[in-house]
């Protein structure tokens, strides 16, 4: 699996709280059933919801993950059931090791989101 597409985002302003991609992000899997799945720009995201408390450990914008943020508020919002939630867990954890991080930030990461 990989990212195809480099993505860039822009910073909320006073007004807004969510970061708003610019560029298209496009991530493959071997099977490309995820392949091409974020292709516009202009999509909202607030990277990892990270709970006040554990924001001195995990930064919420750190790019080794933010693709892989980026990437499971899109499945999270576009799931029809909840397979499609699991599999945008799953997918959430491979894309962080994708990104660069180490297998335990990544398994911490996909512990928050599934349970």
């Amino acid at each position: 699996s990989r990212f195809t597409e480099y993505n860039s985002v822009r910073i909320p302003d006073k007004e807004h709280s969510l970061f708003r991609l610019v560029e298209p992000l496009i991530y493959e899997t071997p099977t490309n059933e995820v392949g091409g799945l974020l292709r516009t720009a202009g999509f909202e995201t607030d990277f990892a919801s990270i709970p006040w408390w554990a924001t001195g450990f995990f930064i919420p914008c750190d790019r080794r993950w933010n693709k892989a943020a980026i990437l499971h508020d899109y499945i999270w919002r576009e799931a029809r059931g909840a397979a499609d939630v699991l599999y945008g867990n799953y997918i959430f954890y491979e894309a962080m090791r994708v990104g660069g991080s180490s297998i335990t930030i990544s398994f911490i990461f996909w512990l928050g989101v599934t349970y």
